[in-house]
């Protein structure tokens, strides 16, 4: 772990990009066209009606976390329960939970870089130090 490698080994060895995990939107689509409004002028249309597309102020949000190697493996996405923040706590707990099964299962013991973004809860010294440990290489944001 923590061991650093020549380029040409980089090339080879399988990167796991840290997944985003991120809100997503759960909104149907109102397509007005087919609507059918009987007006004499434009302006007697409420505003509302003549958009093809109409969000809603508050729509309902969902969080998901996948994650893809190089060699074009793919997680399961991971439902995160709503109200879930994604604190450091959160963030390990998917880690421990989801992501190194996955990893274990896949892989075994081939060498295996973990790569994430700068997302606060990726950050957190707690975070860094388990994927310091926990993988077989990590990059940190700094790399």
């Amino acid at each position: 772990m923590g061991t650093k490698f020549s380029d040409a080994f980089a090339k080879t060895c399988p990167r796991q990009y840290g997944g985003r995990t991120r809100p997503s939107t759960i909104q149907t689509i109102h397509n007005s066209q087919n609507d059918r409004v009987v007006a004499k002028n434009k302006n007697d249309i409420p505003v509302e009606k003549r958009t093809a597309f109409r969000r809603k102020k508050n729509p309902p949000t969902m969080m998901v976390w996948a994650s893809v190697t190089t060699d074009g493996k793919k997680t399961l996405l991971v439902f995160i329960e709503e109200g879930v923040k994604i604190n450091q706590n959160a963030y390990l707990d998917l880690l421990a939970e989801k992501v190194l099964p996955w990893v274990g299962s896949e892989y075994g013991d081939a060498p295996l870089v973990f790569q994430q973004d700068g997302a606060p809860s990726h950050t957190a010294r707690r975070v860094q130090r388990f994927c310091e440990e926990k993988f077989w290489d990590f990059w940190d944001t700094e790399m």
